[in-house]
This record gives C-alpha cells, structure tokens and sequence, in this order.
C-alpha cells in the first residue's frame, strides 16, 4: 500500500563533450603512424590509476584525441594526463603562496640576503618564479579543447594555440613574471633608498597577484570532480574574505612603508597607548596581527575606532578600504543567504507545498479527518518528490547512458522478480526505464478482483 523511489542515482562524467559512451574500436581509417612503442607506454601510463572508473575515463579520452591526431603533434601537452594535473595541483598550492605571501613580504619585510631567512626567502621566490616561467612556456604547446566548433573537438594546431594564448593571458604572465625584487639587490639598495625609486619597484612587486587570474582553469578542474557546487561557492566565499582581509591588511603597513615618517603613522599611534614605541618597537607580526583586526572590522562594517589614520594618505586608504569592504560584505551576505536556502532546497519547497495545501484546504472547508489523511499522504509521498527530478536528468541522457543509470536506480527492485534474472542487461535497462512510483495512503484500493489490470506493481514499502 505503500511505495517510494528507489535510492538515488547520480550520472558519472566518464566522457569529454562531443563523444558517445559506445568505447574505441580501431578501424582501418585510424593513422597506422602510432608506434607500437607509443601504443604501450599509453596504456602503461594508465596503470597507474587504481580506480577502474579513472582508468576507463582516461583512456576514453586518450583515445578521443588519438583519433584526432593528438599524439601526431610533438612537444604538445595534453591537459587529461597525470603529470598536467600534477602540475595544475602545484600551481594551485603556489597561486595560494603568491597570495598570501607576496603582499605580506613586500609590507613588511625588506629585500635583503645577509641573513639566513633572507636567503631562504629569496630562493623560494626565485624557485616560485621559475615555476610560473615554465607554465608559462607551457602554454604555448598546451591543447586546448573548443566546444564552439560543432559538438566540441581538441585544437593541436599550434599556431591557434600560441595566437589564443597571446591574445589571452600572455601579457599578464610575462609582466606577473618579472622579477622585480631583484632589480634591488643588483642595482644597490643603499643608492635607491635615496629616491622613489625604491617605491616604485615595491609596488611593482605586487604585479605576481595576477597570477591570481590563473585560478579560473583549476576552479574548472575543481568542479568536474563532483564536488558540490554550494559546498564549493561556500569555500570560495570564505577564502575570498580571507584572501581580500589579508590584502587590506597588508596595504594598510605599505601605505606606513612608502611613507616612511618615522613620527606620525597609525601604528605608532595605535602601539604608543601599550608600550614605548621607541623603545620597544612593535615586531612585525603585532603589526600584522592589528592590521588584519582592523581589516576585518572595516569589512563588517563594525570599526571601533581604537586604529584610525594619522596621516592624508592613511586616510585615503581607509576611505578605500571601507568601499570595499562593504561592498564585499554586502555580496557575501546576499550569496550566503542564497547558498544555505539551496543547500536544503527540497526541504524549502516542502514547506512551501504544504503552505499551499494547508490555505487550500482552509479556503474549501475541508474536515479536520480529510484534512490530516491529505497532509498525512504527502508527508508519506515526500521521499517520491525526487522521482521527477530524477526523470528530467534522464531525459537529458543520451540513450545508452539513459538506459545504464535506469538500470542502476531501479535495479534492486527488477531483482526481486524471477523471470528477469536471466534477462538481457539490455532489455532490463529498457524495463527499468518504464517504471514510474506511485504512493497509496493506507486501506486504498490498488486493483479490485477481475478488473483489467494495466499495471505491474512492485512494491518497495508496505504491504498490499
């Protein structure tokens, strides 16, 4: 009497657009140019995925772009494979360095190597530049895919890959890959301190923020692994507060820096109600510490007042800091609000559906036993409110995938019954794709004795 959806089911992305799920046969219009060597390190690379899943999706995409010509091409990338993802990983844990630490060590700290920590930070931005400089190199011999062009193919063609690359991001790798700190160290730093020069090129080190822009193509990766897109917008949000607090932060000790007046600044206004600044200098990690608490009460719009500008161009900053904050602030509660409603979205339109019951059945006067025997039954039928979601996906399916994920989802019920266990998979997919849920409150009627019956019922709950 009582019958609910099966569990549910999710489609896997096993395939790049463009292409069927129907596998590779080789065929005689196949390029015979493939060595047999280039064959077998191929599928030697893919032993090295454990999954089957993984296995299964990097060959189909191998083979996709063998079809095309792919390996044809000497010296040309090919974003599926292990190492370009490997490479993307590191890029995204050096993108997080550059932002957190350039700013950081152009407010706060000099450009100096007479000391060991000066040393071993230079040699890690020089490491982290050399990096940036060889994915950069790398963009020039990296295939691309082009989803404009009919149902999507891959571009080996390396003067369209070079031209897209030049008219892209190109400008702003080569100038986020200049070195400028070095031009301070092998100019002469005492000579420079003398002028705005010094200055100039402290600002000029913040240009390996851009890098920042390359997180557009990971995010990408991020989101074809399955990962929720709430979850996933939700830790942006949270690390984009943090990214733009860090940066405030650190702008507001460079506008002290370039200013460079001993007497009047805020931190010597701020630290000067605790200690004796001349005496006991503030270390720089108080500084921060003040900076990033006066980040964020200027983003949240609180702003108690204990850190305030001292000079014009302090002043200026802050006016430019509260802009953003707010507007910041503003985004992310509107986004916040909109991500946890959808979070629990088909719990919201529950409460909505029986809102719109509930003034339905006060508007017709309905009973009190019909109207808790109606609010009863859909209470009951809540967990079916999938099935047509679930129906919408698989008419969005191509056939043969259609027909695998039906019988994925409605499987362990065509189980239960004898004659289909030696059926065709094939034809099990096909009935499974028929089945509809339907849900009866209790002591209903499902089919009288010696009525014609046009249905066959499987019943997952209750009892007929």
């Amino acid at each position: 009497m009582a019958d609910e959806p099966p569990g549910s089911a999710h489609a896997k992305e096993v395939e790049p657009p463009g292409y069927t799920n129907t596998g590779y046969r080789p065929t005689d219009d196949v390029d015979d140019s493939f060595s047999e060597r280039r064959r077998t390190s191929t599928l030697t690379a893919l032993k090295d995925e454990r999954d089957p899943e993984k296995r299964a999706e990097r060959l189909k995409w191998k083979q996709c772009a063998i079809l095309q010509g792919f390996t044809e091409k000497k010296y040309l990338l090919y974003p599926k494979t292990p190492f370009m993802q490997r490479w993307d990983t590191t890029l995204g844990v050096l993108l997080v360095y550059t932002a957190f630490i350039t700013p950081y060590e152009v407010a706060f700290l000099a450009t100096q190597i007479d000391n060991r920590s000066g040393i071993t930070m230079f040699t890690i931005n020089r490491l982290v530049d050399l990096f940036f400089f060889t994915d950069l190199f790398f963009n020039f011999n990296l295939a691309y895919f082009d989803s404009s062009v009919g149902s999507g193919m891959w571009v080996m063609d390396r003067r369209k890959i070079v031209k897209r690359y030049l008219t892209s991001f190109f400008l702003v790798d080569v100038f986020s890959t200049m070195p400028f700190g070095m031009i301070v160290l092998f100019a002469g730093s005492e000579q420079l301190e003398q002028v705005k020069v010094l200055r100039v090129i402290r600002l000029l080190r913040l240009a390996k923020l851009l890098r920042i822009l390359r997180t557009g193509r990971l995010l990408r990766r991020i989101e074809q692994s399955g990962v929720s897109y709430n979850v996933l917008t939700l830790c942006k949000f949270v690390v984009g507060v943090l990214t733009i607090a860090h940066w405030l932060a650190c702008g507001f000790n460079l506008v002290v820096r370039i200013e460079e007046d001993p007497e009047l600044n805020w931190v010597d206004r701020y630290f000067s109600n605790f200690q004796d600044v001349e005496l006991k200098p503030p270390s720089n990690a108080e500084v921060y510490i003040a900076a990033f608490y006066w980040a964020l009460v200027t983003m949240t719009t609180i702003g108690y007042g204990d850190i305030s500008p001292a000079t014009t161009a302090e002043r200026f900053y802050e006016i430019f800091a509260m802009l953003i904050g707010t507007s910041v602030f503003a985004y992310v509660v509107g986004s916040l609000v909109t991500i946890v409603s959808n979070m629990d979205r088909k719990s919201n339109q529950f409460y909505e559906l029986m809102d719109t019951l509930n003034g339905f059945m006060e508007e017709l006067n309905f009973s009190e036993d019909l109207r808790k025997k109606v609010r009863n039954f859909f209470r009951f039928q809540r967990n079916s409110s999938n099935v047509a979601e679930y129906r919408h996906l698989l008419a969005r399916m191509s056939p043969a995938i259609r027909g695998e994920v039906a019988g994925q989802q409605c499987g362990k019920w065509l189980s239960t019954i004898p004659f289909f266990h030696k059926a065709p998979i094939e034809f099990v997919q096909e009935i499974a794709q028929c089945l509809d849920v339907e849900t009866f409150p209790q002591s209903e009627v499902i089919q009288a004795e010696g009525e014609y019956c046009e249905k066959m019922y499987i019943v997952q709950r209750g009892l007929v």
